[in-house]
């Protein structure tokens, strides 16, 4: 009988110490599995504000100021061509303007663009838009320093100036705008 007794103490106290190792492994691996989804919900809130910062900063240094900036060069072009078709800077009036205003906002866009480009993102149509009117300032600049007052267009088609700059720069603020709407709006 004492055998049998010191039999089942034992099994009961490997029992007990087996039960008391899976209580311990299950609460170990529960804990595990909370420490490892607060650290998911924590990097998907940075990944959020990241995200959240970078439309806001591409909006505000870049987009912004760019499509105003455009936006002036649309209208001073309309202004100068309302009177005909015919080539303004030909005229004292349009000379003026594109010295004291055109050419000193294409400096203010190439500047923006040169110091703030890496905030154009995945935007392929806009960064086409850009080159081709960085190559339409470096053409127009070309003309000027050499004192002629051809326009680019005549002088190579491709440098003609992107009539769709403004509308794609406001394509692209679109974008970061809804995104950061998208980002703003917290999923249950």
């Amino acid at each position: 009988m004492s055998l049998e007794y010191r039999e089942q103490r034992r099994l009961v106290i490997l029992d007990k110490a087996l039960i008391g190792f899976l209580i311990l492994l299950a609460g170990f691996l529960f804990n595990r599995s909370i420490e490892r989804f607060k650290s998911d919900l924590s990097n998907q809130r940075d990944d959020r504000q990241s995200a959240i910062a970078y439309h806001e900063r591409r909006l505000r240094e870049f987009l912004y100021p760019l499509y105003y900036l455009v936006r002036q060069d649309d209208l001073v072009f309309k202004l100068m061509y309302k009177n005909g078709s015919h080539p303004p800077i030909k005229t004292a009036f349009g000379q003026v303007v594109e010295t004291q205003t055109i050419l000193p906002n294409h400096e203010k866009i190439s500047q923006l663009i040169s110091e703030k480009s890496f905030l154009l993102g995945s935007a392929p149509k806009l960064q086409a838009t850009i080159d081709q009117y960085v190559y339409h300032f470096a053409v127009l600049k070309a003309l000027r320093a050499s004192e002629s007052s051809s326009d680019p267009y005549s002088y190579d088609q491709r440098a003609g100036y992107p009539l769709s700059f403004s509308a794609d720069v406001l394509v692209e603020i679109n974008v970061s705008e809804k995104r950061l709407m998208d980002l703003s709006v917290i999923h249950p």
